[in-house]
């Protein structure tokens, strides 16, 4: 019998010039690819090996060319190539490629029921166009997946939480690179991104496919939309994950103007919001309120709220007047926190927004002084008017809070803490569809655009039920929460007994998206009302301590109050716009019921002086949770939102899982397609 000795000795030999040993000895004795595929981890790093052993044993000549030729070679291990064949190994999937207007698209198809359903091959007589009737009819219904900005479907090998959850959902997978990427042919822009996904589309239809879904990740979103508004014969379900509105509200909202305006020069235009609102499919957005690369202000779930509000009644819809107010008094209290922040620091005042263009006074005792303007009367004038009445106290603006940040802290200190638990309480416990007011306006330059967004998100899509670090959740009473819900949203399916898992199972099987939206409108009008309650408790007693510094001229004390008030205002609108916009909509409509009044606060119809009592206080939160949630939104244009907790780029969590899975289910799509049909 022959010697035999393992392959990797042999080149380690040869490279060495140690003695000779033919090569037949070596290849018999160690195969390079293992029988089974539980040892494919193994084989990689022993071919990895290998292959920087045949690059020893590679003589290439020495020089500058040489190296820059070694450097611009594409590895073997961990390239695309790599990560290619990884994933059609490990999904038994099959390649393809697509064409499109004079170019290629480097696609895979992976199956949920493995080899047997892969696309046939395709022999010289069988080609992508051939008819229907001459291919392979294959099985179930599959998502077409489109990848984020910068992305390629490669790397789904080793990011392959969606594979793992659209297989285990009965559905098979079509990834593919955009125009520009990877092995694709031609340049990347959002016209051929939509091109790609059209041509994807065609191909799948002339293999037979009729039941569809498109998933588009972020800038995917652009290709997700227009394919299913465009394909409303197979495009079944639409899932728009992490997307912006239009692409220039997204460099807007990220960058700046500039950058906005660097996307006009180069005709670089994108917009979701139509082919979305068209889309007549299933549709659901995933977004995560604090998203850092798409801010809400450009989300496509806050666009399509304010298309949404467009197309009801304006009795139905809260238009509120006093915006800018609002949102001047909001940036008014900001910069007053951060000078007193900074002044207890034990540092020189330095406000958030912007430098003072004079430096900060001394500490005065008393009323601010105003100074004399170049327009200012003669020297006996101005003293015979100084006889008649007093200067008017100073406007307290931004500036004048930068430019007196000593005194502003001298005045303030008493209060301030009270005044921090009372604007916490809204800015922190006060969410629009999980964004907090104090996340929505906190710093941003557009601060009145952003409350309008604020306003439409709560309206449409309503509030969360935030827990607090204390475990309780925010802002709801405890009654309110639905717990068998909120346990589902938290944990899915996944929990830590037998009979928490019984119990979630059961949740799932009766729940429906409808419930669960309806569900955060009520927990929006129910939150509204007990953060208004509390916020004009603490407003009560800052009240009393003010009012008295105000009386003596003190301008601060009296710009303080007035803000505060404005916050009250703002709060109050919100609260009876919702319970008289609830109690208005139940049972007959009343054809003279007048348009919204002042402040876009909807008058109520005629009835006794007592009706709003009837259902509760004004304070009362009764009256939030007596009637269903108006207006009635036409889902088939609203679509359905599942909010996130997982950033731009995050893994789902169990729970999140489970919510995309719950709409797969009320869409009929996947496994539940067949579950339907037997039921039926």
């Amino acid at each position: 019998r022959r010697s035999e000795i393992p392959l990797n000795d042999w080149l380690q030999r040869h490279a060495q010039n140690v003695v000779k040993v033919p090569l037949r000895y070596a290849v018999n004795s160690n195969p390079l690819v293992s029988a089974t595929k539980a040892e494919a981890e193994g084989t990689l790093q022993r071919l990895e090996q290998l292959l920087h052993i045949f690059y020893d044993l590679q003589r290439s000549p020495d020089g500058l060319c040489a190296s820059t030729r070694r450097f611009l070679r594409t590895p073997v291990v961990g390239s695309l190539n790599q990560l290619r064949a990884e994933l059609l190994l490990r999904y038994s999937a099959k390649h393809y490629w697509v064409r499109t207007a004079g170019r290629k698209i480097d696609a895979v198809f992976i199956s949920a029921r493995g080899e047997s359903e892969a696309l046939a091959e395709e022999s010289p007589e069988v080609k992508e166009d051939a008819p229907l009737k001459d291919l392979e009819q294959p099985r179930g219904p599959v998502v077409v997946w489109c990848n984020p900005n910068a992305a390629y479907y490669e790397t789904m090998a080793y990011e392959s939480h969606w594979l793992d959850f659209y297989l285990n959902q009965g559905c098979s997978i079509f990834v593919f690179n955009y125009s520009g990427f990877g092995r694709s042919q031609g340049h990347p822009s959002p016209g051929r991104l939509s091109a790609d996904g059209d041509a994807v589309v065609d191909f799948l239809r002339r293999r037979g496919f009729t039941q569809v879904a498109v998933h588009g990740r972020s800038i995917g979103g652009i290709a997700a939309c227009r394919i299913a508004n465009k394909n409303p014969d197979i495009v079944k379900v639409l899932v728009a994950d992490r997307t912006f509105s239009t692409l220039a509200k997204a460099a807007k909202y990220t960058f700046g103007d500039w950058a906005a305006k660097g996307l006009s020069l180069s005709a670089t235009w994108a917009d979701n919001v139509s082919n979305y609102l068209s889309t007549k499919c299933y549709k659901v957005m995933l977004c995560d309120p604090k998203d850092a690369t798409i801010p809400d202000l450009a989300a496509l779930r806050t666009a399509v709220a304010q298309k949404v509000l467009e197309q009801v009644p304006s009795s139905e819809r809260l238009t509120y007047e006093g915006v800018e107010r609002m949102a001047e008094a909001w940036t008014f209290f900001e910069v007053l926190l951060s000078i007193c922040d900074a002044c207890d620091g034990g540092c020189a005042c330095h406000p958030r927004f912007g430098e003072s263009k004079r430096s900060a006074r001394q500490p005065v005792v008393g009323k601010p002084v105003v100074e004399a303007t170049e327009g200012s009367l003669e020297a006996g004038e101005e003293d015979a008017r100084l006889v008649v009445r007093p200067p008017p106290p100073p406007r307290v603006t931004l500036q004048w809070l930068q430019e007196h940040s000593e005194f502003v802290h001298f005045t303030m200190s008493p209060h301030i803490d009270m005044l921090r638990q009372a604007l916490d309480t809204l800015g922190s416990r006060f969410n629009a569809g999980g964004l907090t007011l104090d996340e929505a306006l906190g710093g941003q330059e557009e601060a009145a655009e952003a409350l309008q967004s604020f306003l439409c998100n709560l309206q449409v899509w309503g509030s969360l039920a935030l827990r607090g670090a204390s475990g309780d959740f925010s802002p709801v009473p405890r009654a309110a929460v639905d717990d068998d819900l909120e346990l589902f949203l938290a944990r899915g399916l996944s929990g830590t007994t037998a009979s928490m898992s019984a119990r979630l199972a059961k949740v799932f099987a009766t729940l429906t998206p409808m419930r669960m939206a309806e569900y955060h409108r009520q927990l929006a009008r129910i939150g509204v009302a007990r953060v208004r309650r509390d916020f004009r408790q603490h407003l009560a007693a800052l009240q009393r301590n003010l009012e008295a510094m105000a009386q003596s001229d003190c301008a601060l004390s009296a710009a303080v109050l007035g803000h505060l008030r404005e916050v009250e205002q703002f709060m109050t609108a919100i609260y009876r716009f919702f319970k008289c916009v609830d109690i208005n909509g139940q049972g007959e409509q009343n054809p003279d019921r007048p348009d919204a009044g002042e402040s876009g606060i909807p008058r109520p119809p005629n009835r006794s002086p007592t009706a709003l009592m009837e259902v509760g206080s004004d304070d009362s939160e009764e009256g939030s949770r007596a009637h269903a949630p108006r207006p009635a939104l036409d889902r088939s244009l609203a679509g359905y939102v599942a909010c996130l907790n997982c950033g731009h780029n995050g893994v789902l969590s169990e729970g999140e899982a489970q919510h995309l899975a719950l709409h797969l289910r009320t869409a009929k799509f996947g496994k539940y397609a067949e579950e339907a049909a037997t039921h039926e």
